[in-house]
């Protein structure tokens, strides 16, 4: 029944995963905005905007993912390829808008000479950053293990945020901890200026790569190379021409095939009618729930090999 599925045990796993990593990750960014208020650190600024943009996004896919698990999306016929490749690129958006801001504002600050960084706001800005680190690399480390092959692509998503998030906040911990120890303040605010810059590098040049290949995804590309091979190879066998009967695109992680089968080519409805369902159970038993297989009936030129 639509909205009543069955939630297997693999994706319990990664529901607990997500649900955990973003109940401590919003701990952390209380702590990180407290720290954040009590010191003028650039690195923490930087840890703290990224930390509130991609809390957003991460309760969003929480959101989302909990939605596919339970099929309330079995209205979409097409399936919810493109919305997951959607939620991946607001997801690589905005860590590459955050990493520009901060950039900018990193640069303008160092440019005018900055702010005072007060030692306590430093001290607590380490523990902060250090617990960022830890929760973002138990994170990971939880969603990795309950990664299956057939895991959601939102999931896939969350864990190649979590990974950028495992880059910033080491840099952050890093940067924050040589500022709070450096004796000579202009070598503190050295170091938290290059955090700070570290820390927006990351974020752009994740959220760039990850991006483009979202917007690659949402386009109507045809299927990867691999399958629509094995597709065209059963076409052949059953003697048609796949440069005529078959069309295919991507659909974030999967494949749509569609196999044109004209009436003019069968002696009888009876016939067409059994090639049809022969099709479809092959591509089927091909491909699985890796891919969507639909044969349509048109008029027209003889598509017979």
């Amino acid at each position: 029944m639509p909205g009543r599925a069955t939630i297997t045990a693999a994706q319990r796993r990664s529901e607990r995963a997500s649900v955990g990593s973003a109940i401590a990750d919003t701990g952390i960014f209380v702590i990180l905005v407290v720290a954040t208020l009590a010191s003028s650190s650039l690195t923490l600024l930087t840890e703290t905007l990224r930390s509130a943009g991609m809390l957003a996004v991460e309760y969003m896919s929480v959101r989302l993912l909990l939605a596919v698990h339970r099929e309330r999306f079995h209205r979409l016929h097409y399936g919810i390829g493109k919305i997951e490749m959607l939620c991946n690129m607001i997801c690589c958006s905005a860590l590459v808008v955050g990493g520009v801001f901060i950039a900018e504002k990193v640069v303008h600050l160092l440019a005018t000479g900055g702010a005072a960084i007060a030692p306590t706001g430093l001290a607590l800005g380490a523990v902060a950053a250090g617990g960022s680190a830890l929760v973002n690399c138990l994170a990971l480390y939880a969603m990795k293990s309950a990664y299956r092959a057939d895991s959601s692509a939102i999931f896939l998503s969350q864990i190649n945020g979590r990974r950028g998030k495992v880059y910033a906040s080491l840099s952050a911990l890093a940067a924050v901890t040589a500022s709070a120890l450096a004796e000579d303040p202009a070598i503190g605010a050295l170091f938290d200026g290059l955090g700070a810059i570290a820390g927006a590098f990351f974020m752009i040049s994740i959220g760039g790569r990850l991006g483009w290949r979202c917007v690659l995804g949402l386009l109507d590309l045809p299927a990867l190379p691999e399958p629509r091979a094995k597709a065209e190879a059963l076409l052949r066998e059953a003697g048609l021409d796949p440069a005529v009967a078959l069309r295919s695109r991507r659909s974030g992680r999967f494949s749509q095939f569609e196999v044109t089968l004209v009436p003019a080519d069968f002696p009888d409805l009876a016939t067409l009618q059994a090639r049809a369902r022969e099709l479809e159970a092959s591509l089927a038993a091909t491909f699985g729930d890796s891919a969507d297989v639909c044969v349509v009936l048109r008029p027209g030129r003889a598509v017979a090999a």
